[in-house]
């Protein structure tokens, strides 16, 4: 009789719920404070988190499409930094940044510095290459 009772009254069920849906919020606020620790630690001082991410940006910045999370990782773990902010920092030259701002604007400054010469794409003439093939062709039949 005493199992019936609880088989038909769904109240400690909500109560497990409850606890079950606690817990999950302590979990999400015990890893959002892991994290957070992580991304600005206590031990370290200003200085320390401000060269890692200094690190990160003047590492993401150079043309290493690819490597420069692990150049940043690297560059950290040597000196001493925080790893976290430095890798970061260093996804401010994604290929969106990287190709769209970065590169061009490289290239404007420089065509108004140095004054280069046109660059002549004939090599690229898709006749060429069609008129190459033909006759490749012809040589082997």
């Amino acid at each position: 009789m005493r199992y019936c009772k609880y088989l038909l009254n769904l109240a400690p069920m909500k109560e497990i719920v409850k606890k079950a849906s606690r817990r999950d919020k302590s979990k999400f606020a015990r890893l959002s404070r892991i994290y957070y620790n992580r991304m600005f630690p206590k031990h370290m001082d200003a200085l320390k988190v401000a060269e890692s991410v200094a690190a990160g940006v003047f590492i993401g910045i150079w043309p290493t499409i690819g490597v420069a999370i692990l150049l940043t990782l690297a560059f950290c773990a040597f000196f001493k930094l925080p790893k976290v902010p430095g890798i970061v920092a260093s996804f401010v030259a994604n290929p969106l940044t990287q190709f769209g701002i970065f590169y061009p604007s490289g290239y404007f400054i420089g065509c108004k510095i140095w004054h280069p010469e046109k660059i002549n794409f004939d090599f690229l003439d898709l006749n060429h290459v069609f008129l190459y093939f033909h006759y490749y062709l012809t040589f082997l039949f």
